[in-house]
């Protein structure tokens, strides 16, 4: 798949501001379960918070998906929906692991998603990218303990 570069500078972008938030959101998910909110109760105010947030991204800024004639066949619905299945499933475990055990541990430990894609990922992976692959895992896990 071809990128142009600022295409390249754009998702790079992207990329870092997830890397941003996703990194100073366990900050916040640990303040609530200090402060008495449960694993549970945690997800759903912030699965509710997350959905109002989609909502508002959707009527200020991507108006046009709102258009039913350009939804997609089952198909993609059924995806997209397995899809939130598993991160509602995967932020549930990590709430209730940021509850027993450090947050570099649960950071490092989420870190084998990476290798997670690389198997199920439906295209050759090369050696390098293997490695890559193992040394973010590594580099984290040092950084971590």
């Amino acid at each position: 798949m071809a990128v142009n570069t600022k295409e390249l500078i754009t998702g790079t972008f992207f990329g870092l501001a997830t890397a941003m938030a996703f990194s100073i959101s366990p900050l916040f998910v640990r303040k609530g379960l200090a402060e008495g909110f449960s694993a549970e109760i945690g997800l759903t105010v912030g699965v509710t918070a997350a959905a109002l947030s989609y909502a508002l991204i959707l009527l200020f800024i991507d108006r046009g998906a709102l258009d039913v004639r350009r939804l997609p066949g089952r198909g993609p619905v059924l995806w997209e929906l397995s899809a939130a299945a598993a991160i509602v499933t995967g932020t549930w475990l990590r709430y209730r692991a940021m509850a027993l055990i450090p947050l570099a541990i649960v950071s490092a430990l989420g870190r084998v998603n990476s290798l997670v894609i690389l198997l199920l990922a439906r295209r050759s992976v090369t050696p390098r990218v293997w490695i890559g692959g193992a040394l973010i895992i590594a580099g984290t896990m040092l950084l971590s303990f």
